[in-house]
């Protein structure tokens, strides 16, 4: 005979879920609306997830998620500092092509599983949205590093030279390239609580689930 099992906040594996009103923890307590075993409250769980600071990278449905776009991220990265290093030579070449190849098969591989696990059209948007969050991060917020210090270096260097023109344009570019990764690390950061604040959700307010 079927039976149901409801997802409880012990899923979260955080001690962040705690009533508004008095902060008594409300892990282990079942149910998208709970009430407060020590004041009484009544405690919208959605609300709570919202707004309360929540260790979300301590899910397990979003460390799950988060391992393809990782693999992706670290493969591209490993391959572009490889070929920046020894440049496009023929062992070089190969080399890059073979990580390249293995990184596409795990990342293939993980997505599979997940979708084959948690196939939904939400499991799907999260997805894409890390996906974003770990290549931006190497694009804009690595990017944007590098070209601070480069241009900082060449900064000192026109000052050196007595090249007060060349100096404040590498000035300028390195502080836009400041504001620039700033403004990534920050979007970027609140997209990832995003994905997480979803998945937590998805473990707590998830329907009973047959079995």
């Amino acid at each position: 005979m079927p039976h149901r099992r409801l997802q409880t906040a012990e899923s979260l594996l955080t001690a962040g879920l705690v009533c508004p009103a008095c902060g008594y923890s409300l892990v282990g307590l079942r149910g998208p609306i709970i009430q407060c075993p020590e004041c009484g409250t009544t405690c919208d769980i959605n609300h709570i997830i919202k707004h309360a600071r929540i260790d979300w990278f301590r899910n397990s449905q979003y460390q799950m998620l988060s391992r393809p776009p990782m693999v992706i991220s670290a493969g591209g990265l490993i391959c572009l500092l490889l070929a920046v290093a020894f440049g496009l030579n023929p062992v070089t070449g190969s080399l890059v092509s073979f990580i390249a190849c293995i990184t596409i098969l795990i990342w293939t591989i993980m997505l599979a599983i997940i979708m084959i696990r948690e196939g939904d059209v939400e499991i799907l948007w999260l997805l894409i949205l890390l996906h974003v969050v770990y290549v931006g991060f190497v694009v804009l917020v690595l990017g944007a590093m590098i070209t601070f210090v480069i241009m900082a270096i060449r900064v000192v260097d026109a000052i050196g030279q007595n090249q007060t023109a060349s100096a404040v344009v590498a000035a300028a570019t390195a502080i836009a390239a400041c504001g620039i990764g700033m403004g990534s690390l920050m979007a970027l950061r609140a997209l990832d609580r995003y994905v997480g604040r979803r998945c937590i959700r998805r473990d707590i307010l998830r329907d009973h689930v047959e079995y």
